[in-house]
């Protein structure tokens, strides 16, 4: 992929006719094959300025594919008035620094950490021992499996990484679970269960 920027710089009178022309364009780039994604957007510190970001599958298909196929003429009909306003329009490849910030939460934070997993896997393998389709499955359950299935998930969810370190991680888990001969049925019983939990 190869990301494309292009920078803008519109007067103020123009501003509104300009990001109406894109809310246009954008649908033309929408249906684009090339096209992966795309976002506008306005300095806050300097209006006039605007930058175009658009990431494309490469930079030949961009300028081949797009520009040279049926729906680039559409799409230059609606940008063309601004074309004499771009003060720069370059591809970039991306690099390996990438990453998130710490405003958005991981999913294990953002749904309680470990005590509301902890909880839901307790009342879920209440339920599952109490059933008649699954309950003899887990008639011999370790007392800690629903500790150990809610630090699976924790993990799983981006928080601590302790059932890797002391359950034997994901291959462990599988183990666990081979050979049970578990039915579709007891299959279903159990999303349902989980979902009910």
């Amino acid at each position: 992929m190869i990301v494309e920027y292009v920078r803008y710089r519109i007067p103020d009178e123009r501003s509104a006719a300009f990001e109406e022309a894109y809310s246009r364009a954008a649908r033309i780039l929408a249906r684009a094959p090339q096209c992966v994604n795309y976002e506008l957007g306005r300095c806050v510190d300097e209006p006039a300025c605007y930058i175009l970001r658009i990431t494309w599958t490469s930079a030949k298909d961009h300028q081949e594919g797009f520009r040279d196929g049926d729906l680039f003429p559409g799409f230059l009909a609606e940008i063309g008035p601004y074309v004499g306003m771009i003060e720069e329009m370059r591809h970039y490849e991306r690099t390996a620094v990438r990453g998130d910030g710490g405003s958005v939460p991981t999913m294990y934070e953002w749904l309680g950490g470990t005590e509301a997993l902890e909880r839901l896997t307790e009342r879920f393998y209440e339920k599952v021992l109490a059933d008649a389709l699954i309950g003899p499955l887990f008639a011999h359950m370790d007392p800690g499996h629903p500790r150990y299935v809610a630090m699976w998930l924790a993990e799983v969810f981006g928080g601590p990484a302790r059932y890797s370190g002391e359950r034997g991680g994901y291959p462990h888990m599988l183990r666990m679970h081979l050979g049970k001969a578990i039915t579709e049925p007891q299959r279903r019983r159990w999303v349902s269960l989980l979902a009910d939990a």
